[in-house]
């Protein structure tokens, strides 16, 4: 059915708009699948570093993590090799959208059999490897189990991040439970709140989760600890007969009170220091930081303070012979300045001679 063609008709004609955006959309829709396609491709073809033989393997991993995979070798009639891999890696690799280095397989294989072994092991690894991001969320996978308390320890300053990529990393397909674990010095005593601790990581240890910490609160858990048993064992009970008055028999009970919290905290605390070794798995991130003799220190000092010896004079000689150096250098006598001086308060203590003689 065509006819004349008139002078005010386009020819050919427009395409309609809608038509022209839905076709440029399908266009833009196609060549982002191509891309996703080759991109997959490229994953699917990669190398698997923990794939490998099973004649190394079989008698290692249990069984229902052995996966068989058959060279192409069958379909030309020849005998097949046979090979095993660990799902977990495949499946950690799809979570994070990445492939695994033979440096961070190679590390988490020997943890696994330190594991196995029940050994420990400190691994060194350079910055930007994967320590963080792969290698502690990936091991924290394969040792979680519900009779298995996970626990990762690092430093404070990464503590935030390190909980926001475990977070991150088991939120999907996987999800897991990310519980912190704070303890302070100023905790009250108050074994209730060392049972909600306690539940939390009963709780998170049952799912199959990970806790993460920073050392100052375990540290300060422990010492805590030992605080409440100090208390309970230099304290006199046989004090807390009862006594002559109304006054004192109220201050009993109110140390008798205060012994039952302490108490009752320190059993609470054993519960909780029990949950780790039954068993329990520590990830340590930034070791060298973590056990430095020097920089990871809690000073945590109890009981009553003492003076040390000859505290003030020790170290007011000091700056009265500064002073008597000062004074000769802008040629000053030094008895016309002795009002005020601290060898003047010395002197009048009695302590200046005994001090000289003890230094001569």
């Amino acid at each position: 059915m065509s006819g004349p063609k008139s002078p005010d008709w386009p020819w050919p004609p427009p395409l309609h708009t809608e038509f022209a955006s839905a076709a440029s959309l399908h266009v833009q829709e196609v060549t982002t699948l191509q891309q996703e396609l080759s991109f997959l491709g490229e994953l699917l073809t990669e190398r698997r570093c923990y794939i490998r033989q099973e004649q190394g393997a079989s008698q290692t991993e249990p069984s229902s993590l052995r996966r068989r995979a058959t060279s192409g070798a069958r379909a030309a009639g020849q005998e097949a090799d046979q090979f095993v891999l660990d799902p977990r890696f495949l499946l950690f690799e799809f979570m994070q959208h990445i492939v695994l280095r033979p440096r961070q397989v190679e590390m988490v294989d020997w943890f696994m059999q330190s594991y196995k072994e029940g050994e420990s092991r400190v691994q060194q690894m350079i910055m930007g490897a994967g320590k963080t991001t792969v290698v502690g969320p990936l091991l924290s996978t394969m040792l979680s189990q519900p009779d298995v308390l996970v626990t990762q320890v690092m430093p404070s300053p990464l503590l935030d991040q390190s909980r926001q990529i475990l977070r991150a990393s088991f939120s999907k397909l996987m999800p897991k439970r990310i519980v912190t674990f704070q303890f302070d010095r100023q905790v009250d005593d108050c074994p209730e709140t060392i049972m909600k601790i306690y539940t939390k990581l009963e709780a998170c240890r049952r799912a199959c989760g990970i806790v993460v910490s920073s050392p100052e609160s375990i540290k300060s858990m422990l010492l805590k600890f030992i605080e409440q048993l100090h208390a309970l064992a230099s304290y006199d009970f046989s004090t807390l007969a009862p006594g002559a008055s109304v006054r004192s028999d109220r201050e009993l009970a109110r140390q008798r009170d205060t012994l039952e919290r302490r108490s009752g905290m320190a059993d609470a605390v054993v519960r909780l220091i029990q949950l780790w070794k039954m068993p329990g798995r520590v990830i340590m991130d930034e070791v060298d930081v973590l056990l430095h003799p020097l920089k990871s220190e809690l000073n945590f000092p109890i009981g009553f303070r003492d003076p040390i010896d000859l505290s003030g004079h020790r170290w007011n000689l000091p700056i009265h012979l500064v002073e008597g150096i000062l004074f000769a250098a802008h040629e000053h006598p030094l008895e016309s300045s002795l009002q005020g001086s601290i060898a003047q308060e010395m002197a009048a203590a009695g302590s200046l001679r005994w001090m000289l003689s003890a230094v001569c």
